[in-house]
């Protein structure tokens, strides 16, 4: 849901683009509950664990990061909202007022130090703190529609794009296989490929996983769907393999993001 709500945010420069395990959880995970293990009914489904355990089988274990976007940064602002959104839903955080916000910038993937890249999926996930003590966390990407429509999906795909030790580059019979199976993930892909991405953090749109029913004072509800839309263009003359990061730390630098 776009509206006229405003965000700013401040960075600090750590040693290293460390991962910020309390704002969001694994991209998908979020979309709903997974199913529990009953190896005795038949084939073992998929649980959180085997699901959150792969990224370690396909891409090594890396000790203090996240196990999916590993690389990122961290950064404190505020929420300010107009009020507007109180058409829709009673919720707190959208009287009018000014709500301190925790946040994380970052690159999808397991390997806290990936080269940036344009075409890499970025997140950024945003933890609210209400004045009545209650906090609010969102998990946003970049992109319009997310690839899976479910978490099996996700796990399946993952498989399918796993680079071959050979040429770098995922198997194009195992991933045309799974793109017959997926029609859903096909379709997405067509999305995501007519939104070309921005080029840094700063002039990001980002979209949220899932959809939610707003509840209005009256009763009225609405599903909606977060989009955080900025309000400034990138500038940076930042190069090198941390680019987008440096990019969006310097920007901050010179000003707050919004």
């Amino acid at each position: 849901m776009s509206h006229d709500n405003q965000r700013g945010f401040g960075l600090n420069r750590r040693d290293a683009l460390v991962g910020l395990a309390a704002v969001t959880g694994v991209v998908a995970v979020g979309a709903g509950g997974l199913a529990v293990a009953s190896d005795w009914l038949g084939p073992p489904r998929l649980t959180a664990a085997r699901f959150t355990d792969r990224f370690e089988q396909l891409y090594g274990r890396h000790d203090g990061f996240r196990r999916n976007h590993a690389k990122g940064v961290a950064a404190s602002g505020t929420f300010t909202s107009t009020g507007a959104a109180t058409e829709v839903s009673k919720a707190s955080v959208f009287r009018g007022g000014t709500v301190p916000v925790i946040a994380r910038f970052s690159l999808s993937g397991t390997l806290p130090d990936q080269k940036d890249q344009p075409a890499t999926v970025r997140g950024l996930g945003v933890l609210f703190q209400t004045p009545d003590g209650q906090q609010w966390r969102t998990a946003m990407v970049n992109i319009p529609v997310f690839p899976d429509s479910t978490p099996q999906g996700f796990y399946d795909r993952m498989l399918a794009s796993k680079p071959d030790p050979k040429t770098g580059k995922p198997d194009p019979a195992a991933m045309a296989a799974f793109l017959a199976a997926h029609p859903e993930t096909a379709a997405a892909m067509k999305v995501i490929k007519a939104a070309p991405p921005s080029p840094g953090f700063a002039d990001s749109t980002f979209w949220g996983l899932n959809a939610f029913l707003a509840t209005a004072e009256n009763g009225h509800t609405t599903p909606i769907r977060w989009s955080l839309v900025p309000a400034q263009q990138a500038s940076t003359t930042a190069q090198g393999d941390d680019f987008l990061f440096d990019a969006l730390i310097e920007q901050v630098q010179r000003g707050p993001v919004s």
